[in-house]
């Protein structure tokens, strides 16, 4: 089965939120795609709540012999596994050796992503790079940056699972593309790190913080939860002690959250681990060695958190090269939680070659286990304990599952792990949501409020869905998928009779190409409807006019609309107080038309956005052709301007013109921004006229 991206975005101080349940679809478009669910657990029946389902639970199994090698001959007889204490009878079985099933796909000799995948499997290997930049040198983070893309171009195979989260002080846990199989994809965000110029990424906004903690210049934190820690202009109130609490709370949320992803989880934890002198804060007072004990406690629990989630950590050392004793001392926590999780310790980065040897061996040769079960949602623990009957063999197999639970008894790191799952992955891990369109505009450039997003929600369709009351969370994510701004409101349903309702609203985008995203989702149950799009935000360095993709309007008076987030605080070159004035679209009058196929004859509105050099935009005037795409005949199509409105590096149009009455076919609406010496910039729409 193909991977499915899962993705989080943990601060230093709280987390932002994201998904759940398979649905009917909306009509419309290529946003939609087919969805299998890829779980441990195969439903046969797939209630939302309550009822007790008969499903095919699957256990992942590692098998060594004494020597630490696997072994990939064993059958189902072989196997024994009990359930809580019951033993079970296996009614499914698949052995995987995934260098012998990959044998004509060589490493480096074919592009990531053009060799066809094997059959599908009950369950896919899973990876995650967990990068720690918060206790590594510069040197071994870099060089764990160069070791994990080295993975990926040589030892990864196109149907493993790969995810990247990274921690650091200063901007707690963040997750990008968590179960992915779009390799290309993880490469871009590891590449993005900002490690090989020097400068920018998580490193080194750590490498000023831990420059000032040096320095005296970091003030002491005891007065500050440690789930609260500010940054403001590079002036940290920080206190290594209530960091280092806070960075066990953030990895036991870690651990809590790996327990609802499926599988095997294969942690490469690239870190310095958390030496003594950290846990007591350079001094050994009798306080201090009271908070040393604490620490340590959350240590174990963590371990056996991991343990629960049948994540195996397999660390591999960032910190400085220095003497036998003191890598043993600084990497001690490494090697106890490696030996806690059934992983193992590699040693320094930048060994990589040799340990990722060592973990192809360990990860790459493995058995799924299948049961049936009566499975209950009543979020219950269940041990599992996997024998071998041939001698000699060691099993690492998860320690148990939990049951499913009702969406209103999840945790809050639950449901924010949910919505951003929603949010961002193609495939979501536990639902297909429905879908719906919505557009974006660049309306301003540098200034707050300076995107408009607008949607048609349909909310017969909603209903219909079960979904009651909700609430609709607006989010925009920048190239690394980091979340840069997101607005809430609820909306109760159930007290609405429209079939439709109009969504607009305002939020602020770093410039460059961002991925603009609505989820609503009910409060009780969890179902969703998502829709996305992207937009290359206004930069102010554009030298070029660019035409942005329009938004059309059709005429339809008294819509119901959805209450607007407050607005960002006022600056300087802010789009508008309300998307109403920001963008023209008037909900009383107007609502968008994501429509591909337009009326002969009809009359049609939109707003244009045209983003560039101040000089250069009041030059500019709009034009259109409808260009037939199969006869190579253009129509020319008069468009009025009814409105426009000026911003910080934009020019916005509100327009009006007549579909041409011409002969049914495919068409390209195209247009384009006219300056004084020629064409400057054009945008094509593609319809059918019928």
């Amino acid at each position: 089965m193909r991977g499915k991206a899962l993705r989080f975005f943990l601060i230093a101080g709280g987390v932002v939120l994201m998904s759940l349940i398979a649905a009917p679809r909306l009509s419309n478009s290529a946003q939609t795609q087919s969805h299998l669910a890829d779980q441990d657990a195969i439903r046969l029946q797939k209630p939302l709540r309550h009822e007790v389902n008969v499903v095919l639970k699957l256990i992942q199994v590692v098998v060594t012999d004494k020597n630490g090698n696997p072994v990939t001959d064993l059958k189902k007889e072989d196997f024994a596994l009990t359930d809580n204490g019951d033993e079970k009878k296996l009614t499914a079985f698949e052995r995987h050796d995934l260098k012998v099933e990959h044998s004509a796909w060589k490493s480096g000799e074919a592009q990531i992503g053009e060799t066809p995948l094997p059959a599908s499997r009950l369950l896919n290997r899973k990876i995650i790079f967990l990068f720690d930049f918060a206790t590594g040198s510069y040197t071994g983070v870099r060089k764990a940056t160069e070791a994990a893309l080295n993975f990926i171009d040589t030892k990864l195979f196109p149907d493993d699972e790969l995810g990247v989260i990274t921690f650091s002080f200063t901007k707690g846990l963040q997750f990008s593309e968590l179960l992915t199989t779009d390799h290309k994809k993880i490469r871009t965000v590891i590449s993005s790190f900002g490690l090989h110029s020097g400068a920018g990424g998580a490193l080194s906004e750590e490498e000023k913080y831990n420059d000032q903690l040096a320095a005296g210049a970091a003030a002491d934190a005891r007065k500050a939860s440690p789930l609260t820690l500010d940054r403001g202009d590079s002036n940290f109130v920080a206190d290594r002690r209530l960091l280092i609490r806070a960075y066990f709370d953030r990895m036991m949320a870690l651990a809590q959250a790996l327990r609802y992803l499926p599988g095997k989880k294969d942690i490469v934890f690239f870190s310095s681990g958390i030496t003594t002198g950290q846990l007591k804060g350079g001094n050994a007072s009798p306080q201090e060695a009271d908070l040393e004990t604490d620490h340590r406690r959350m240590l174990t629990d963590i371990f056996n958190a991991m343990v629960t989630a049948n994540a195996v950590i397999y660390p591999i050392f960032t910190g400085e090269r220095t003497t036998g004793l003191d890598m043993k001392t600084t990497a001690a926590s490494l090697m106890e939680m490696a030996a806690k999780t059934g992983g193992q310790y590699f040693g320094y980065a930048q060994n990589y070659s040799d340990n990722f040897e060592k973990f192809q061996t360990l990860t790459a040769a493995y058995y799924v286990l299948g049961y049936s079960i009566n499975e209950t949602w009543d979020g219950h623990y269940h041990k599992v304990k996997v024998l071998v009957s041939r001698p000699g063999c060691q099993v690492r197999a998860q320690a148990g599952y939990l049951n499913p639970k009702e969406f209103a008894d999840y945790s809050e790191l639950e449901k924010q792990i949910h919505l951003i799952d929603l949010a961002l992955a193609e495939k979501p891990l536990l639902q297909e949501p429905l879908r719906f369109p919505m557009a974006a505009l660049g309306l301003s450039c540098g200034a707050a409020d300076n995107i408009g997003l607008a949607a048609e929600i349909p909310l017969a369709e909603l209903r219909a869905a079960g979904m009651g009351r909700v609430e609709i969370v607006r989010l925009v994510f920048n190239a690394a998928d980091e979340i840069v701004d997101s607005r809430r409101t609820e909306e109760d349903l159930r007290a609405r009779k429209e079939r439709t309702a109009v969504l607009a609203s305002l939020l602020t985008a770093p410039p460059g190409q961002v991925r603009c995203r609505i989820v609503i989702r009910d409060l009780e149950s969890g179902r969703s409807a998502v829709a996305g799009t992207s937009l290359d935000s206004p930069v102010s360095t554009e030298t070029e006019v660019r035409v942005q993709p329009p938004l059309l309007l059709r005429g339809e008076r008294d819509q119901f609309i959805l209450k607007n987030p407050k607005p960002a605080k006022a600056e300087a070159g802010a789009a508008s107080a309300t998307p109403a004035e920001a963008f023209f679209l008037d909900p009383a009058q107007y609502v968008p038309d994501f429509r591909t196929a337009l009326k002969r004859g009809s009359e049609i509105a939109g707003i244009i956005s045209c983003t560039g050099p101040p000089d250069l935009l009041k030059q500019i005037r709009l034009t259109a052709v409808l260009f037939d795409k199969f006869k190579n005949e253009p129509h020319d199509v008069p468009l009025a301007t009814a409105g426009e409105k000026t911003t910080s590096g934009a020019r916005i149009f509100f327009i009006r013109f007549r579909v041409p009455d011409v002969e049914s076919d495919e068409y390209s609406l195209i247009f384009t921004a006219m300056g004084p010496d020629g064409p400057l910039s054009r945008i094509v729409r593609d319809f059918v006229l019928d």
